[in-house]
């Protein structure tokens, strides 16, 4: 498969290889659909899916490569599950994945901060950036200063912890952060 694979490498470029790439994937998906759940696609299923993929990807790409910034989301939730307040705004991309990641709680942070709310639980689904938050050690690496003025302003808070969450927990803070990209900033907070 891996020499395969080169070969096609050496031989395509561009669109073709891409196509080449996706179908390999959703195939790869189907095998495991199959052999997990029992059930599969047809061949055509697996090309429209992987073609589907691909536009997908292209229009994504296609709109980082237009756009220098990010929309992030917060959202604040009481401790019976009620949504309490939340922020949306756009950020200039980072340059690491992490920074995005730390930038989004610092804004959950200062949320808090500026509601006067003294106990609060910060959940993020990136697992390097709260593991992170759960030692006390200097951070040299290029997120470190961010990670530490994000660890002062929380120690201003009588109880604040930071959890990791899977990313689906945090949908409705990934929706925002998408809709902001059309929208302007925006901040809620019910009376």
């Amino acid at each position: 498969m891996e020499d395969w694979l080169r070969g096609v490498q050496s031989k395509l470029k561009g669109v073709e290889l891409d196509r080449v790439m996706a179908v390999c994937w959703k195939l790869w998906n189907n095998r495991n659909n199959w052999i997990w759940d029992g059930k599969g696609w047809s061949s055509m299923d697996v090309v429209f899916s992987a073609e589907s993929i691909l536009q997908e990807y292209n229009s994504l790409i296609s709109n980082l490569i237009e756009s220098r910034t990010r929309g992030v989301g917060v959202v604040a939730w009481d401790c019976a599950g009620v949504c309490v307040g939340w922020r949306q705004k756009h950020i200039e991309l980072p340059v690491v994945p992490e920074h995005a990641e730390l930038l989004v709680a610092a804004e959950a942070v200062d949320l808090c901060i500026e509601k006067g709310w003294t106990r609060f639980i910060v959940e993020g689904d990136c697992l390097s950036i709260i593991c992170r938050f759960a030692g006390d050690e200097d951070d040299d690496s290029t997120v470190g200063h961010l990670l530490s003025e994000i660890r002062f302003r929380a120690k201003e808070i009588s109880c604040c912890s930071f959890v990791y969450v899977q990313r689906n927990s945090n949908i409705h803070a990934h929706n925002m952060a998408r809709a902001v990209r059309e929208t302007i900033v925006v901040e809620f907070i019910p009376p």
